[in-house]
């Protein structure tokens, strides 16, 4: 998943730090280990035997690095990019009033779509300024994702008598938030994989964008059909964004199972940490480690997790050069999850 809003032209590159910058980093903020919140680099005696003597543990993550570098030279530091009264179109430069938040999901015969839908509403603090796109790759005899959705609102409302959305809505009303989803129906058999469903909400959204129907100071999300929430998971995202202070911030990680939900993680808000990465014919992540007890976003490498994404529609329309232009950050809490028996 990551966030992000788009404001202007002027683009920031996200730091790469080397081993060396990460061993300089250990040895500056050991005193404070834990103020900021920590950052797990692999296990030691693992690391020994691949050959890497006295690396891994936990290290400290102090935000100051990510303008200094570890340099205590004035002249080195080079903070992100801070969003500007100027950037925000006469908007507040943070929260999202005014402001819609879009959700791209690909969805290939998916059951739990539908759950998908119902989940995200009902527990949004701002479900009214939500709206998802939905590809959904079905064969003629599969659920209709909106349908069912639909029926899984009646339903609710049905054992609440109803009210708000988290109630399944109004007694009376056919189906809430039914005209904020749009769905792009193709047939199964012209599936060709996951980045080419996003590529086609991709052209969804550009279409949207032309018809203002889309905002450069919208938020936009990158999810899956079978995932579950955080309560007011939408007002939580849009305040670890603002608390990136980086107008160019992307947040995301890797998602995880939805077994960890409303869990406090290994009780020290424990979150996937995207670090390591292979090069194929692209840029791939091999594997995470984990930060602990965050007290904002963090930031990271380049790497970004379709999986979960919450950026404005300028990244998902041209994310093959999301790194050359936009900063990636770790989110400091979860808000959420998969269920990857269908992923």
């Amino acid at each position: 998943m990551e966030i992000r809003r788009n404001k202007g032209s002027n683009s920031i590159a996200a730091a790469v730090r080397t081993l060396d910058n990460h061993q300089q980093y250990h040895l500056i903020t050991m005193t404070t280990l834990g103020d900021y919140g920590e950052i797990f680099m692999g296990n030691p005696k693992n690391l020994e035997r691949a050959g890497y003597k006295d690396k891994g543990g936990n290290i400290a993550y102090d935000p100051e690095f990510e303008c200094t570098g570890g340099s205590s030279d004035p002249n080195d530091r080079q903070c992100p990019y801070e969003t500007k009264e100027s950037d925000a179109m006469g908007l507040e430069t943070t929260g999202w009033d005014g402001r819609l938040m879009h959700l791209n999901m690909p969805s290939f015969r998916d059951p739990l779509c539908p759950r998908t839908l119902k989940y995200l509403f009902t527990k949004a603090k701002r479900p009214n300024d939500i709206r998802v796109r939905v590809l959904q790759q079905n064969m003629a005899d599969d659920d209709d994702c909106l349908e069912t959705y639909c029926k899984m609102m009646a339903q609710l409302r049905e054992e609440t008598g109803g009210g708000d959305t988290s109630k399944g809505g109004p007694a009376g009303e056919d189906c809430p938030h039914r005209d904020q989803i749009f769905v792009h129906p193709i047939s199964a058999k012209d599936a060709a994989g996951p980045t080419y469903a996003r590529g086609l909400i991709g052209q969804d959204m550009h279409a949207a964008y032309a018809k203002n129907e889309i905002s450069p100071q919208d938020f936009c999300m990158s999810t899956d059909s079978h995932m579950d929430f955080e309560p007011e998971w939408d007002e939580k995202m849009v305040n670890m964004w603002d608390q990136a202070k980086n107008e160019y911030a992307v947040l995301s990680t890797y998602v995880a199972n939805i077994d960890q939900l409303g869990q406090n993680l290994n009780g020290v808000h424990e979150v996937p940490h995207l670090c390591m990465i292979t090069f194929t014919s692209q840029v791939r992540t091999t594997a995470t480690k984990c930060a602990r007890n965050l007290v904002k976003p963090k930031l990271t490498n380049a790497v970004w997790v379709s999986k979960f994404a919450l950026l404005n529609w300028m990244v998902v329309l041209f994310c093959t050069n999301a790194w050359h232009t936009y900063s990636s950050y770790l989110l400091s809490e979860s808000q959420i999850y998969i269920n990857r028996e269908l992923d």
